[in-house]
């Protein structure tokens, strides 16, 4: 009567070892699912300061050469936080696209602080040899909470004669 009380309860030990086993696994599988899934789920995206962002062009001009157009321009940063940076796209009047004008330079090595105006020339090496309307497009940068943000609402628009 001893020992068939010894292998009861040795039976029901083994189902409760056997049930934890199941839960380990089932959470092990739940881990390595997240695991798999948070890579292809896209993390917070960086959102421009809220406030205001603000760019004014002072003047701008472009030159016509044989290499290509040259582009002189003067902004100045109206806002109330500093901007990193600047896109600056030139494309004929009416167009929504345009030449990336400062390709793989976006960003100022000193921000571009609050009242400060800065003159930037950059040169495109596509010639255009015909005198026409364009439209020059600035788009600021400026660091948020989660890293440097492009501002789509400040974005400025002027037309300019070459």
């Amino acid at each position: 009567m001893l020992l068939l009380n010894k292998k009861g309860n040795k039976r029901g030990i083994s189902e409760i070892v056997s049930y934890t086993l199941l839960i380990i696994i089932a959470i092990a599988i739940a881990a390595l699912v997240y695991a798999f899934l948070s890579k292809y789920i896209p993390g917070a995206k960086a959102e421009c300061p809220q406030g205001d962002i603000s760019l004014e062009i002072r003047d701008v001009s472009c030159r016509m050469t044989t290499t290509g157009t040259d582009l002189n321009l003067t902004v100045v940063n109206k806002g109330l936080f500093n901007i990193t940076g600047i896109g600056i796209f030139v494309g004929r009047e009416n167009y929504k696209t345009g030449t990336n004008m400062n390709r793989g330079n976006t960003s100022f090595v000193q921000p571009l602080y609050p009242g400060e105006n800065r003159t930037l020339i950059y040169s495109n090496s596509k010639p255009d040899n015909e005198l026409l309307t364009y439209t020059v497009r600035i788009l600021p940068y400026a660091i948020g909470d989660k890293g440097v943000a492009s501002c789509d609402k400040a974005v400025v628009v002027e037309k300019l004669d070459c």
